[in-house]
C-alpha cells in the first residue's frame, strides 16, 4: 500500500507470498499516480522516501537517485529503527485491520516504512490501477475521522492532511449530522460513461502492444491514432478531448515527447570513435 505522509492511501500492489520488500519497492513507486497539489503542476513522484532495513540495497538507492527521489534507507547493523517510528506508526494505523498487514509496504511522499520479514522471492508485484480523484478525496475524509477520534484539533488535521481548517470544520459538521456515511463519496451523476471499465482495460492492453502492432508506421502515439484503436476495440468514436481525458484520467498516462535523433546517426561509428579516436586525441601528439 502507498500512502502520503498523513496516512492517506494512494495506490496498492498485490504480490505473491514471501516477496521480499526490496522487490516490491520499484513497482510501488512506479504505480504512484499524478497527485494534484495546491500550486504548480501535479506531482508525479514523492519528494523523499524513508525506509527501514528491509530496503538496505545499493541498487534501490541508485534507482531512486536516477529518478531524482531523495532517500533515507536505514542500514543494517548501523542505525536503529526507532528513529523511523514516529512516521512509521502513521502507516501502521492506515493498515490496521488489513490481513497480513505486516507484509505490506507503505510509501509516503516524504517517508517510507515497512515490516520485511520474509525471504526473497522472484515473484514480481502486480500493480493495482491507481485510485481516482473521488476515491482519494474520500480516503482523506475517512483519515480525518480517525484523527478526530484520536483527539487531534482541527488546525492539526488541516496541517496533516494538507487542507484548509474550513474543510475540516465542514467535514466535522457533516459527520455530526449524518454520521460517517455523510462523508462517503456519492455515486456519479449525469450521463453514463461511453466506455466501461472492462473496455478501458482492453484498450490499455491494446495500446501497450505499441503503435506498429496496429498497422501504424512508427511507435509514436497521437490522439488520432489512439482514437482509431479505441474505435476498433470498442466501437465507440471519441473526440480528441475525450481521448485525452481517457489517457490522462482513466489510464493514468502522461505526455511523453519523443527524443529527436539525426537520421545519419551511426551508433557503431560513435562507439568506435569514443573507444579509439578520443583516447588518441586526449594523449596528444
Amino acid at each position: 500500500m502507498i500512502t502520503d505522509r498523513a496516512g492517506l492511501p494512494i495506490s496498492m500492489a498485490i504480490s505473491g507470498a514471501d516477496l521480499h520488500a526490496s522487490q516490491a519497492l520499484q513497482p510501488l513507486v512506479r504505480a504512484i499516480p499524478p497527485i494534484r497539489s495546491r500550486r504548480g503542476p501535479r506531482r508525479r513522484k514523492p519528494g523523499k522516501l524513508h525506509g527501514d532495513k528491509g530496503y538496505d540495497c545499493n541498487h534501490l538507492r541508485r534507482w531512486l537517485r536516477e529518478r531524482g527521489i531523495l532517500h533515507r534507507l536505514a542500514r543494517k547493523g548501523v542505525e536503529s529503527s526507532k528513529r523511523l517510528g514516529r512516521d512509521r506508526w502513521q502507516v501502521e494505523r492506515t493498515m490496521r485491520g488489513w490481513p497480513a498487514a505486516a507484509d505490506c509496504t507503505a510509501v509516503t511522499s516524504a517517508k517510507l516504512s515497512t515490516s520485511s520479514r520474509s525471504p526473497a522471492s522472484p515473484t514480481p508485484a502486480e500493480a493495482v490501477p491507481p485510485l481516482t480523484r473521488p476515491q482519494v478525496a474520500e480516503a482523506r475524509r475517512m483519515r480525518a475521522v480517525e484523527l478526530l477520534e484520536q483527539g487531534h484539533s482541527q488546525s492539526q488535521l488541516a496541517r496533516m492532511l494538507g487542507v484548509t481548517p474550513e474543510s475540516v470544520r465542514r467535514w466535522q459538521c457533516r459527520m455530526e449530522q449524518g454520521g460517517i456515511a455523510a462523508l462517503r463519496r456519492r455515486p456519479p451523476t449525469g450521463r453514463p460513461r461511453k466506455l466501461t471499465d472492462e473496455q478501458v482495460e482492453r484498450i490499455r492492453a491494446a495500446l501497450e502492444k505499441g503503435a506498429v502492432a496496429h498497422g501504424f508506421s512508427s511507435e509514436l502515439w497521437t490522439l488520432e491514432r489512439v482514437g482509431l484503436v479505441v474505435e476498433r476495440h470498442s466501437g465507440v468514436r471519441l473526440s480528441r478531448a475525450s481521448v485525452w481525458r481517457l489517457l490522462t484520467g482513466r489510464l493514468g498516462w502522461s505526455l511523453q515527447r519523443p527524443q529527436r535523433k539525426a537520421v545519419e546517426r551511426d551508433e557503431s561509428e560513435i562507439a568506435r570513435w569514443v573507444s579509439h579516436e578520443w583516447p588518441r586525441i586526449k594523449r596528444g601528439p
